[in-house]
C-alpha cells in the first residue's frame, strides 16, 4: 500500500497538468465561503477561508462585517503574532501578511509548500506539511522567510500533520491518524523526537499548567507534569472539533456530520474540569443550521469573555453571546453560501445548491452587490439543481431527490422526495419526468406530475453522472465499462428507455471519465477528466458523430465539470478554475479565456452578462469576460427613465464625492454604499423622504462607523418607489 501511494504521488508529481491562468476574465463580486479557522485580536476576526484570507470588524458582534479578504486558494489555518498574519494553504503555502491596518491588509512573502496547520513562536514559525511533516522556518524577517528544519515522519504510517501546537520548548503535533506526538524544539534547528501517543483519528490540542485536552473522533485528557511525561487521566467517545479550556471550564465545539449521518450531531458544549481526572457537563447545546469543516477537517473556538467565535467550515463564522450558559444565543453567523456546488438562475434570482445549507436563494439582480434572500435548510451534500415551474429540484447524497416550493422566497418548503437512490449527481426535468443520473445504480426515470409524491417508471443500469432530454431521447455522460462517452436513449415512452447507441469519448491523449453532458442546437458537449471537453453532432440521435472538441496536447488536463453554453462559448468548470473555448467552429476549438478559482465546483450559470460561479468551499463568485458582451443597461433592472441616479463627481474621488439623483416624485429615497463584494459599507439615507427634483448627497469616505475605508471600486445604490439603480465609483487614497 505504501509503495502504491507513493507511486502515485510520484505520477502526479511528475507529469505535467493544466492550472487555470487568468486571462480575459475579471472578479465582479464575492459573497459567502467557509470559514475553517479564525483568530481573534483585538475588535477584529481573522479567518482563514475556503478560498483564502478575511479580515472581520467584530466590535459589535450583532454587527460584525468583513473589511477585507484575499483569495489564496483553499485556507486550513492561522495565527496572528507581533502585527502579522500567518496564513496555512495547503494549495498555496504559507502566506504572511503585515495587518498592521486590518482595513488594509499587506501581503509581505510567502514559502510555497503543502501547509496545512502553523503555530508562531518568537522569530519561529512552525508549519505543519501534510504527509511531509512539520517545517521549522525562521521568520524573524516576515519578507526574507528561512528553513532553518524538518521534522519528518516515518512514511510507513502515512501520518497527516493536521494540528501544530508550540508550548515553550515543546512542539506537540497531530497526525490525524494514529498518535500526537511531542518535539524537543529547544533549538529550532535541531528538532528531536520525545515521544508519541497513540489517539485515532486526533485533530485538536488545547494545553494548560499540568494538562493537555486532545479532540478527534474522541476527546482525550492527559496529565502533563512535563510534556515528556503525559499520563491519559480521562477519555470519552464524543467526537470534538475544537476545545478552549478557561480557568475551570473547557468549551468545545463539533462543527458538523463529516461522512456519515450515524455520528452526532454537531454541538456547543461546556464542562467542569476542576478536576480533569472526572469532569463534569454544564451544558450540551445543538446546533441548528451546522457547516461542514472543511480543508483542514475540523471547526475552530475562541472563547472571550461573554462570547464564542466559531469558524465552522461551511457554516461560516458564528459568533455566540454565552453569559447564560444553558441558553447560548447566536449574535452573527457570515454570509452563505459557504459550500456551493450548484446553480441555477432564473429573472432576478440564483438558486445555488450547498453541501450544508441546502437550498439557496439569491438576488442577483445587481451583479456587484448580491445579497442573500432565503434558504431551506433540511437538505444535506446537494450538489446539483435545476429549475422547472415553481419548483427546484435538487439532487444530494444521501437525500436523493428533493423537490422545493420556490414561488413564495419566503416561505421555502419540501413538497416531495424520492430517496430510494444510492448517489444522486444531476437531474433533468422536462414533460411531467424527472431524469435523474445515481451514478452507479444507473438511470431513474421518475413520473412527477404530482410532486409531492414521484413515482419511478423505469431504471435504466450504467454509472451515469449526468443527463440531459431532447427530442424525445436521454443523452447520458456514462462512466459504465473501460471507457467512457456519450450514451443515447429512446425515451419517447419514458416507461420504456430504449438505448440505441453509445459514443466513447476517445482521442484525447488521457481518455475521459464523462462527468457532464449539455445539449445545444445541434450539438452535444460531454465533459470529464483529465480530458477536457468533446463535442458530437446530435442532429441525428440514431447515429450521433464525435466532430471536435479540446485536446491539452499531452498535458494532463483538468478535471471538468458541467459546461454551460452560450452564443458561441462553452464555459466549463473545473477543479483548478473556469475555461472559456470558443466553439464557433466545433472541429476547431480554441482556449478564450480562463479564471483561476479557489476550489471545485459541478455547474455554472451564464446570465445577462456575468458568470455566476459556486464554489465548494469558497462561496459565489460574480465574473465578467470579453467573451460577454452586454450593454451596463441590459445588466440593470429596468427603472422609469424620469427617476435618474446620475454619475458621482469627481471620480475617481479622495477624500470626499458628491452622488446626484433626479425624482420624477415625493418618494421615500435609500441611498446605500457596497464594496466590490457585495456588503453594506454605510446607508447614507434610509427612507428619507424627497421631494420631486434634483438633489444630491456628498460621501466622505467611511463606513457605517466612521472609519475611514480603503482605496477601490465601490457601489452606490438608489432605491425608490420607481425602483432601483446603481453605479460604480472608485475611491483612491
Amino acid at each position: 500500500m505504501k509503495r502504491f501511494v507513493i507511486s502515485i504521488i510520484s505520477f502526479l508529481l511528475c507529469v505535467p497538468f493544466v492550472c487555470a491562468q487568468d486571462f480575459n476574465v475579471e472578479l465582479v463580486s464575492h459573497i459567502g465561503g467557509s470559514i475553517e479557522d479564525v483568530q481573534i485580536v483585538g475588535d477584529y476576526a481573522y479567518c482563514a477561508t475556503g478560498n483564502g484570507f478575511a479580515i472581520f470588524d467584530i466590535s459589535d458582534p450583532e454587527e460584525s462585517h468583513k473589511i477585507s479578504s484575499f483569495q489564496l486558494g483553499s485556507a486550513a489555518d492561522i495565527k496572528v503574532a507581533h502585527g502579522y498574519a500567518y496564513v496555512a494553504s495547503p494549495g498555496s503555502g504559507l502566506q504572511i501578511f503585515d495587518v498592521g491596518d486590518p482595513y488594509q491588509p499587506v501581503h509581505l512573502n510567502s514559502y510555497d509548500y503543502h501547509a496545512t496547520a502553523i503555530d508562531v513562536q518568537g522569530d519561529y514559525a512552525y508549519m505543519g506539511c501534510a504527509f511531509w511533516g512539520v517545517y521549522i522556518l525562521n521568520i524573524s524577517d516576515p519578507t526574507n522567510i528561512e528553513l532553518v528544519a524538518i521534522y519528518d515522519y516515518d512514511w510507513a504510517f502515512m501520518d497527516y500533520a493536521i494540528t501544530v501546537k508550540i508550548s515553550g520548548d515543546y512542539l506537540f503535533v497531530a497526525d490525524l491518524e494514529h498518535s500526537v506526538r511531542v518535539v524537543d524544539v529547544s533549538d529550532p534547528e535541531n528538532p528531536i523526537h520525545v515521544n508519541a501517543h497513540p489517539m485515532e483519528y486526533v485533530w485538536e490540542i488545547e494545553l494548560t499548567d499540568g494538562y493537555a485536552y486532545f479532540g478527534g473522533r474522541s476527546f482525550w485528557i492527559y496529565q502533563m507534569p512535563h510534556p515528556t511525561a503525559m499520563e491519559e487521566i480521562y477519555s470519552d467517545t464524543l467526537w470534538v472539533d475544537a476545545i478552549r479550556v478557561i480557568d475551570n471550564y473547557a468549551y468545545m465545539l463539533r462543527g458538523s456530520l463529516t461522512s456519515t449521518r450515524i455520528i452526532d450531531s454537531p454541538y456547543f458544549r461546556v464542562i467542569d474540569v476542576t478536576d480533569p481526572s472526572q469532569p463534569t457537563e454544564v451544558v450540551h447545546h445543538v446546533l441548528p443550521e451546522h457547516g461542514k469543516p472543511g480543508v483542514g477537517a475540523k471547526a475552530s473556538l475562541t472563547v472571550i469573555g461573554d462570547y464564542a467565535y466559531a469558524a465552522l467550515g461551511s457554516g461560516g463564522l458564528r459568533i455566540f453571546d454565552i453569559s447564560d450558559l444553558l441558553q447560548p444565543v447566536r449574535l452573527f453567523r457570515s454570509e452563505m453560501p459557504g459550500s456551493a456546488r450548484g446553480i441555477s438562475v432564473r429573472d432576478q434570482y440564483a438558486y445555488l445548491a450547498d453541501s450544508m445549507a441546502g437550498l439557496v436563494a439569491f438576488d442577483i439582480s445587481q451583479p456587484e452587490a448580491v445579497h442573500y434572500v432565503s434558504h431551506y435548510q433540511d437538505i444535506e451534500f446537494s450538489r446539483n439543481i435545476m429549475l422547472a415551474d415553481t419548483y427546484a429540484y435538487l439532487t444530494s447524497w444521501p437525500d436523493g431527490l428533493s423537490i422545493i416550493d420556490i414561488s413564495d422566497l419566503d416561505n421555502l418548503y419540501e413538497v416531495g422526495s424520492y430517496d430510494s437512490l444510492e448517489n444522486a449527481f444531476a437531474t433533468f426535468v422536462v414533460d411531467d419526468y424527472a431524469y435523474v443520473a445515481d451514478y452507479a445504480s444507473g438511470l431513474h426515470i421518475l413520473d412527477v406530475r404530482d410532486p409531492s409524491h414521484p413515482i419511478r417508471v423505469a431504471r435504466f443500469l450504467g454509472q451515469i453522472t449526468d443527463v440531459e432530454v431532447s427530442g424525445g431521447y436521454a443523452f447520458l455522460a456514462d462512466q459504465s465499462g473501460e471507457i467512457s462517452g456519450l450514451r443515447v436513449l429512446n425515451v419517447q415512452n419514458p416507461n420504456n428507455p430504449v438505448e440505441v447507441g453509445f459514443y466513447p469519448a476517445i482521442g484525447h491523449y488521457w481518455g475521459c471519465f464523462a462527468t457532464g453532458i449539455t445539449l445545444e442546437g445541434q450539438y452535444g458537449y460531454l465533459s470529464g477528466g483529465p480530458g477536457g471537453l468533446y463535442i458530437y453532432d446530435i442532429s441525428d440521435p440514431r447515429q450521433v458523430e464525435l466532430i471536435g472538441g479540446y485536446d491539452w496536447q499531452g498535458v494532463l488536463g483538468p478535471w471538468a465539470e458541467k459546461v454551460a453554453v452560450h452564443d458561441r462559448y462553452a464555459y466549463m468548470p473545473a477543479e483548478s478554475g473556469l475555461f472559456i473555448f470558443d466553439i464557433d467552429d466545433p472541429r476547431n476549438v480554441s482556449l478564450a479565456a480562463a479564471y483561476s478559482s479557489p476550489g471545485w465546483t459541478t455547474q455554472i450559470a451564464v446570465h445577462q452578462g456575468h458568470i455566476y460561479l459556486p464554489i465548494q468551499s469558497g462561496g459565489l463568485l460574480v465574473l465578467s469576460s470579453e467573451t460577454l458582451s452586454v450593454e451596463e443597461s441590459e445588466l440593470m433592472p429596468a427603472v422609469d427613465d424620469q427617476d435618474q441616479l446620475r454619475q458621482n463627481y469627481p471620480n475617481p474621488f479622495n477624500p470626499a464625492t458628491t452622488i446626484r439623483f433626479f425624482l420624477s416624485e415625493t418618494t421615500p429615497v435609500q441611498l446605500s454604499i457596497y464594496n466590490i463584494n457585495g456588503q453594506l459599507v454605510n446607508r447614507l439615507l434610509a427612507g428619507t423622504i424627497y421631494e420631486a427634483g434634483s438633489h444630491s448627497v456628498t460621501w466622505n469616505g467611511v463606513d457605517n462607523k466612521g472609519n475611514p475605508v480603503v482605496s477601490g471600486v465601490y457601489l452606490y445604490r438608489l432605491k425608490t418607489n420607481r425602483g432601483i439603480q446603481t453605479r460604480r465609483m472608485t475611491l483612491l487614497r
